[in-house]
């Protein structure tokens, strides 16, 4: 039997307002979606003799999500999920090294793609790169060839804004 322990680890920095109230994103998207991908592991797993468990880390605190990290890593976890910004996902890899594997389930930040390469992260999530080019390659092959950009004032807006303007 094969026992592979997950930790899932989520800065939760308080966030913007809703455009729309009609849809609200989850308060527990990412933890909810890490919880049923070690359940739907775990169905097929049985039958390689494979258990995957889940130890969660949620903070609002971004020091302590790193520190918190840094106890597990000494206490021999390695797998790490993460659902944080850029900054604080280069502030653990910094902190956990190379001997840990990190899987970037939250920043789309185009420069950890490009300018800054991490060598112990592997990217789960589309930058904001991908989302624009694939947005810009569907409106193309529906011949939508007029854009109209509106942006919001912060900083992920204005990136956002960038990328579809590169697009």
């Amino acid at each position: 039997p094969l026992t592979i322990d997950i930790a899932y680890l989520q800065y939760q920095p308080e966030r913007p307002p809703a455009l729309s109230n009609v849809l609200p994103e989850p308060e527990d998207a990412g933890l909810s979606g890490a919880e049923l991908g070690i359940k739907d592991s775990n169905t097929t797993g049985r039958f390689l003799k494979q258990k995957y468990q889940l130890t969660s880390k949620l903070s609002d605190d971004p020091e302590q999500i790193v520190a918190e990290a840094r106890v597990l890593y000494d206490n021999g976890q390695r797998l790490f999920v993460t659902n944080m910004p850029s900054a604080q996902l280069l502030q653990l890899s910094d902190a956990l090294g190379a001997d840990a594997l990190i899987f970037n389930a939250g920043s789309q930040a185009d420069e950890l793609r490009t300018d800054v390469c991490l060598n112990n992260v592997l990217h789960t999530t589309p930058s904001r790169a991908m989302l624009a080019d694939a947005l810009g390659q569907w409106l193309n092959a529906k011949r939508l060839k007029e854009w109209l950009l509106i942006s919001g004032n912060q900083p992920e807006d204005k990136a956002y804004a960038a990328a579809l303007k590169r697009t």
